[in-house]
């Protein structure tokens, strides 16, 4: 009886021990997920201010479309990014400079949040969408409309 109890004894040590264990691994796996997802308010920082940083985070090809209007021809003409070269992408505060009605609103989801601009009165509208993927921040679309 006493090596029955033993035994008991000991397989309910190794199962605490066992339990433990994964409990702290399964912390551990929680914790380093969270540290490595980037913050948006970072990553909008460095996307505005850094060229090299920005072009490694827009994912290629840039889905999005341009609209202008071309008075000559009386009419939209529509293209899109593949068409075009991506010029730096322009921070509000500089929109804002040239268009002092211009207004930004996020529109934020778990996984991605959509920027608007728009420029009362003007006919000028940008929306800049970007996703959350593996922990880091991308620009994946980019409408902008000059009518």
């Amino acid at each position: 009886m006493t090596m029955k109890k033993t035994v008991f004894a000991f397989l309910i040590i190794i199962t605490l021990a066992i339990s433990c264990n994964r409990t702290n691994s399964n912390k551990g796996t929680v914790d380093n997920e969270t540290e490595r997802v980037e913050s948006f308010d970072e990553f909008i920082v460095n996307f505005y201010s850094d060229t090299v940083f920005q072009q490694s985070r827009i994912k290629k090809p840039l889905t999005g479309e341009i609209l202008e209007w071309h008075a000559t021809e009386d009419s939209v003409i529509k293209s899109n990014w593949t068409d075009r070269d991506l010029p730096f992408v322009t921070d509000f505060s500089v929109l804002k400079e040239s268009f002092k009605n211009a207004k930004q609103i996020f529109v934020e989801n778990k996984e991605s949040k959509i920027e608007k601009i728009l420029v009362n009165n003007s006919g000028f509208s940008i929306e800049r969408e970007y996703e959350l993927k593996n922990g880091k921040w991308y620009l994946i679309r980019y409408d902008i409309s000059y009518l």
